[in-house]
């Protein structure tokens, strides 16, 4: 480097001008912060209070008749809605105390007890039966056994 390069590459020593000048800088900043900050506050209000009143003058049932709301269910993907509700969490939450009475009112307990019970009793008394039967036949070999009537029987057959 050349000793010209090597002085505007220094940095200059600040001057009395420019001590001044960065502290009257400083000073601006401060007194403008100082104003700035009770305008921001009301321009911040005055903006809300403007907003407010505009709001109200809108007429939302206006606007609500002329969205077609049909339209924006059928956009709407039913099967990914339910999937994201917590089935258990809504149970624990739902009393079922009257929904089981109402399905027991509907339900006629007396007949599907009659029903159920006379089924039971006729598959009961069939099985009594059959094995009335098979001892009626078992004590009929025994007594023809006894009597010897096997033994004519077959030869009555011949």
């Amino acid at each position: 480097m050349s000793e010209r390069d090597t002085e505007l590459v220094a940095i200059p020593r600040p001057t009395a001008l420019g001590s001044a000048v960065l502290r009257a800088s400083r000073l601006a900043e401060q007194a403008a912060g100082s104003v700035l900050g009770p305008v921001e506050q009301v321009a911040s209000r005055l903006a809300a209070d403007i907003a407010e009143a505009v709001v109200a003058q809108i007429d939302v049932d206006a606007i609500l008749r002329r969205i077609d709301i049909d339209a924006i269910v059928r956009r709407v993907d039913v099967n990914a809605l339910v999937a994201r509700v917590d089935i258990d969490a809504l149970l624990a939450k739902t009393d079922l105390t009257p929904v089981v009475e109402r399905v027991l009112d509907d339900v006629d307990i007396g007949a599907i007890v009659v029903e159920s019970t006379g089924s039971i009793t006729g598959g009961v008394v069939d099985s009594v039966r059959v094995q009335a039967i098979a001892a009626d036949g078992f004590v009929a070999r025994i007594v023809d056994f006894s009597l010897l009537r096997t033994w004519r029987r077959k030869r009555r057959d011949r």
